[in-house]
């Protein structure tokens, strides 16, 4: 009953939505747990950075926007660049930029890499600020997975259901630590990762500038979608 309670949880609210105490309580008890295998093929890590590339690797092409699972009512906006699906949680139907920037980036190669943003003042887009203005949640998070093939909305979905925060990953920030600059790299669930924990210390404390770009480009394409 309490490994079903805590899977209800952590599909219903994000790893990265939880408080610090919280945080700590969920990966300790899926350390206890062994990771979940649900498609077949060896899971790949993706680092920051070339979740990125992915981001403005060739046109993005709009697949739909639809309610994906753990985001409640909140509708997400599902683009394919030529390596990887983009999906930008939080895609407002007036589309005005959500207070929380969460973009995910499934790598055909494999991997699920999320940058997730939420500051105190809302009214300032979060793709107009620079990273010393980041005061509450920026956290980086990655999941392994396998490669992927082509997908449709649904198949999408059902590997988003298969690959959450309960199959392992790491992640590096947290709630109300965003200018916490002793933040590290933490994996769980049975992944290990010193690269990846490295890359995306080094990541966390400073983007790149193609990151900034690429939440500007990201809400172009939003903004001069149709749906």
């Amino acid at each position: 009953m309490k490994t079903t309670f805590l899977l209800a949880t952590l599909v219903s609210l994000p790893l990265w939505a939880l408080s610090p105490k919280q945080m700590v309580k969920e990966v300790e008890t899926i350390n206890d747990q062994k990771p979940t295998q649900n498609c077949e093929g060896e899971k790949q890590i993706s680092l920051p950075l070339d979740a990125i590339k992915d981001i403005n690797a060739g046109k993005l092409t709009f697949l739909g926007r639809d309610l994906f699972p753990g985001n409640d009512q909140n509708r997400t906006c599902v683009y394919k660049s030529d390596t990887a699906y983009i999906l930008y949680n939080n895609c407002m139907g007036s589309k005005k930029e959500s207070p929380a920037t969460d973009i995910e980036v499934i790598s055909f190669k494999g991997g699920i890499t999320s940058f997730y943003i939420q500051n105190k003042d809302s009214a300032i887009p979060v793709s107009t600020m620079n990273r010393k203005d980041y005061d509450m949640t920026w956290r980086v998070s990655l999941i392994p997975t396998p490669a992927v093939g082509l997908m449709t909305l649904a198949e999408l979905k059902k590997f988003k259901e298969n690959y959450d925060a309960t199959s392992g990953g790491c992640f590096v920030g947290g709630t109300f630590k965003a200018q916490d600059m002793n933040s590290k790299g933490t994996c769980y669930g049975g992944v290990k990762s010193p690269e990846w924990s490295e890359a995306a210390e080094k990541f966390w404390k400073e983007p790149t500038d193609d990151w900034y770009a690429s939440q500007k480009y990201l809400r172009k394409t939003v903004e001069s979608t149709k749906f």
